[in-house]
């Protein structure tokens, strides 16, 4: 199942099978966390300190996504897919030569919105989160 998820942000659509859902707004962001490492080559000999510095640590692409589907001509079992195991392949695109993040990520907190009664139309929104190498970040 997940080659066959692929979710797109500007562009203003996800594809999840034979289906398209709309997405109307996406966030995303980078955070780096380093992690902190003293060695011989620190060391001060005029004052006798070692001095911290930061190594590579943790990179982590993250954010949200909101859009909407209409039941009347897409499955209902599509919000099923958001609480399956990903990761799923994943591109945000700026705009449309210049991507954001392309990657594997996984989908958590998904919320659906919908009125009654007799609406068709669901608003739904979610977080992601990158899983692994991403093949890009901006």
């Amino acid at each position: 199942m997940a080659a066959a998820q692929t979710f797109t942000g500007r562009q203003g659509a996800a594809q999840v099978n034979s289906n398209t859902i709309p997405i109307h707004k996406w966030s995303g962001g980078i955070t780096r966390a380093y992690a902190d490492s003293t060695d011989s080559s620190t060391y001060n000999p005029a004052t006798g300190q070692t001095w911290e510095t930061q190594a590579p640590g943790t990179v982590v692409a993250e954010g949200t996504l909101e859009g909407y589907f209409d039941l009347a001509t897409t499955d209902a079992d599509i919000v099923q897919l958001f609480s399956s195991d990903g990761p799923y392949p994943v591109t945000l695109s700026l705009t449309r030569s210049q991507d954001f993040f392309r990657g594997n990520a996984n989908f958590m907190n998904f919320k659906a919105n919908v009125s009654v009664p007799g609406a068709t139309m669901v608003d739904w929104t979610c977080d992601w989160k990158s899983s692994g190498v991403p093949s890009y970040i901006y």
